[in-house]
């Protein structure tokens, strides 16, 4: 008798640990080197908005997010969404060329562009329209493959979008091979809080534009692995957990 109940509990507990694999939901993803979005730490560790996000997501699901241990370029990001390779992405902007291939399912959170000049810039700017009086002289740096830049140049303006990231273009900037820098507050703001950049920019104040940065899956996910991870966002939404956390990377 004895016997018999511990076999019953051993089978117990192998068929609750067989459906609690059952309903785990693993979900494939890759990390893109923009701060905050992904930051990685010094011990290797991740964290940033995102991250944050897929921790509330986890929280309040049986979705589990797996991913590798560096960054990944942006186009082999694309490549890999397309290929079935991942499911899903964390924040990007919304392009008709990505469109045609990706799933952009629920806007995340909202983003703004800003206009960036040294701290001693003499210019009197207070509009897109003086930097693109200044012709060659209002040169407008853009980080590299960003959507962005096809904006920039639609508005007429001399833009050189060679430098890769963020850092790169302050770069540029102190060194004076750009007058301005545009990108998202998101990223903008974050990199010139840094200590090294303390008190060697400011924000120009004109109005650009603002759009919104998405979840993005591959075409090529499980129809409910996507519909599960909405269903979860938009929950996290209606309640307000999920502003919580944005509020804290991005203005409202």
């Amino acid at each position: 008798m004895k016997a018999r109940n511990l076999l019953f509990g051993a089978c117990t507990l192998f068929i609750a640990g067989a459906s609690a694999m059952a309903q785990s939901m693993p979900m494939r993803m890759d990390f893109q080197d923009t701060s905050p979005k992904y930051i990685k730490n010094a011990n290797g560790r991740f964290s940033g908005l995102c991250l944050d996000l897929m921790s509330l997501i986890e929280q309040n699901s049986n979705i589990k997010f797996t991913y590798g241990s560096d960054f990944v370029p942006q186009k082999r990001i694309i490549a890999r969404l397309m290929d079935g390779e991942t499911d899903v992405h964390c924040g990007f902007a919304k392009t008709p060329e990505r469109e045609g291939t990706l799933n952009y399912a629920e806007a995340i959170y909202d983003v703004n562009y800003v206009l960036v000049a040294r701290a001693e810039e003499p210019a009197a700017v207070s509009s897109m329209e003086d930097v693109k009086k200044l012709g060659k002289d209002g040169v407008v740096l853009g980080v590299f493959g960003t959507s962005s830049n096809d904006k920039l140049r639609k508005m007429g303006l001399t833009v050189d979008d060679g430098g890769k990231d963020v850092e790169v273009n302050f770069s540029k900037l102190l060194l004076g091979r750009g007058r301005f820098f545009v990108y998202h507050d998101l990223g903008t703001l974050y990199e010139m809080n840094q200590p090294k950049y303390k008190g060697k920019f400011k924000t120009v104040p004109v109005d650009i534009e603002s759009y919104q940065h998405w979840m993005v899956f591959s075409k090529k996910a499980s129809p409910g692995l996507v519909a599960e991870t909405l269903r979860v966002i938009q929950k996290l939404k209606a309640s307000g957990e999920w502003g919580k956390v944005t509020s804290k990377y991005v203005k409202s």
